[in-house]
């Protein structure tokens, strides 16, 4: 049985790409989008970086409600050419010359620099009356190239982005098209709080920062060796929910060590006493806090990363608000297995291919045969291990022969649940027991703790399914939802990579995974869909 298939995509020779073959140019890339996230109803900037981001004709976002318009670009040489450096650097090292002789090591300056016009730029202007520590600051931003963001994150975007008042609040994902092709898709976040950047670290900082007020979204990118803080004026005893949202944004860094960005958070009252720190929540690696401030008066949020490294693409969004306000961004009422507000009403752990079965809430007592809850099968059972001891157990009926799948959706949905199911005859034998099935869709969940199995009855009569949790723990957030019945043979398709960009009269190779469900072993026949006029699929089948 087939996991993987590699296929080809090839598309129609044109007149002008006659004797182009072989396989595309690697396509553009985007390594972040800065803010990674906004307000409903608001228009602002944001910052992409990225590769072979050059002449973006489209910009897509998933979903109704956002839109984006380019405002300008910089390559990955930077802002000035290579006649303006050396001007520039010309400059500065006259300046620092004449300020500070003899304190100030001379930037290198060119045998015969030429004399060339800087550009109209903010940071360029004023040079004269600009301090030693200012003109080198312009000088690691414009002429120091190893100072320079990574090349996978060397050319620069802006955007003008347009989010409707009625967007639909929640994750999306954001892809450009340029003459190379369609890039990556990178999360962006509609929310409906109030949102704030941290200055602009090429800038001075503020004489005095900001005090803000709850609730709002913090967004910044920490730098080497960097402590992003937030001060805020909080009332006393208000509960707040402080979450983080860093590897939820950007999952892996291929080019870091480690290959992400851990964010670990604190937050300080007016005499820098830390009151609070986290460092993760539960099984999720990004840090949230619930916080009751002791008395009214001013608190600073700190974040950075857990060995201090840092770049650009260490980007963050920090949500200071309230039960309310909380919860679209949490809808389970959960992160990481840790209950932080109620569940939103419409929400319900389920995954696609269980719609349209019974449903029930278990009923307690049913923690064991004599008072197992009768179900009929196909079911789905909602239920939550409310104590360590805690055993839920459902009856049903079948006959020999029959086979029975039972599969738990706990921790995929945001539970601390480490479920444990059992079938069970009358006679207390288990004739199929499972601890952690792994959910080849969930790549970024750790620790794949749901449980599945599947068995054929060996007889007619009354059977129990039962689950508890693996590590003797339980609590109203150890919620589940089990469903019961013959099994649903069914697939799942992974396509990597994301993005396929291939020439005219070109070719490209892609790879799709297949996660087989209750026993689909079949052939899985793969066609382009909507695809234009001269696309060839080859390889199709799994």
């Amino acid at each position: 049985m087939k996991l993987l298939t590699r296929i080809w995509l090839a598309a129609g020779i044109t007149a002008y790409a006659a004797a182009i073959c072989g396989a595309a140019e690697q396509g553009p890339y985007i390594g972040y989008v800065y803010p990674a996230g906004g307000r409903q109803g608001t228009v602002f900037k944001v910052k992409a970086r990225g590769q072979r981001l050059r002449n973006i004709s489209d910009i897509y976002f998933s979903g109704k409600g956002v839109s984006a318009s380019v405002t300008g670009y910089v390559g990955a040489g930077g802002l000035l050419n290579a006649v303006q450096q050396e001007e520039l650097r010309r400059r500065i090292n006259k300046l620092l010359a004449k300020r500070s002789p003899g304190q100030n090591k001379p930037v290198p300056d060119a045998e015969k620099p030429p004399e060339a016009a800087l550009p109209d730029l903010p940071e360029l202007r004023n040079l004269e009356q600009m301090t030693p520590a200012q003109l080198r600051k312009v000088y690691d931003k414009f002429l120091n190239f190893g100072k320079r963001p990574k090349p996978p994150i060397a050319e620069e975007v802006t955007l003008e982005v347009t989010i409707d008042p009625n967007a639909a609040l929640g994750d999306r994902e954001v892809r450009f098209r340029t003459p190379a092709g369609l890039t990556n898709p990178v999360v962006f976040q509609v929310g409906q709080i109030a949102e704030v950047c941290e200055p602009d670290k090429d800038e001075e900082p503020p004489a005095a920062p900001s005090v803000l007020q709850a609730p709002v979204v913090l967004n910044g990118q920490i730098m080497p060796g960097g402590v992003d803080r937030f001060t805020l004026n909080l009332k006393k005893n208000e509960r707040l929910f402080i979450a983080a949202q860093a590897r939820k944004l950007i999952p892996y860094l291929a080019d870091a060590v480690p290959g992400w960005f851990q964010a670990v958070m604190a937050v300080y009252d007016s005499n820098g006493k830390e009151l609070a720190f986290a460092d993760d929540c539960g099984f999720d690696p990004d840090p949230a806090i619930i916080f009751q401030p002791p008395q009214d008066g001013e608190y600073t949020i700190a974040i950075r990363d857990a060995i201090y490294r840092g770049r650009e693409d260490f980007v963050y969004r920090i949500a200071v608000a309230g039960e309310e306000l909380i919860r679209p961004i949490f809808p389970s009422g959960t992160r990481g297995g840790v209950r932080i507000c109620t569940p939103s009403a419409e929400w319900q752990p389920r995954l696609r291919y269980w719609d349209n079965l019974p449903e029930y809430n278990e009923t307690e007592p049913n923690n064991t045969g004599k008072t197992a809850q009768h179900i009929a099968l196909p079911h789905i059972a909602n239920g939550c291990i409310s104590s360590p001891e805690d055993k839920d157990v459902f009856r049903f009926s079948g006959r020999a022969g029959d086979v029975v799948a039972a599969e738990v959706y706990a921790r995929r949905a945001g539970s601390p649940l480490d479920s444990l199911l059992r079938l069970i005859d009358t006679k207390g034998r288990v004739i199929a027991w499972n601890d952690d099935h792994k959910d080849l869709e969930s790549g970024l969940l750790t620790h794949h703790a749901d449980s599945r199995l599947s068995a054929r009855l060996p007889a007619d009569g009354d059977y129990f399914i039962q689950i508890s949790d693996a590590t003797r723990h339980g609590g109203e957030e150890f919620f589940y939802s089990l469903r019961i019945g013959a099994p649903k043979p069914d697939f799942a398709l992974c396509l990597t990579p994301a993005s396929l960009n291939v020439t005219a009269g070109g070719a490209t190779v892609a790879t799709v995974y297949a996660a087989r469900k209750d026993g689909w072993d079949g052939d899985i026949e793969l066609t382009l869909k909507d695809a234009p006029e001269g696309f060839v699929l080859g390889g199709a089948c799994i």
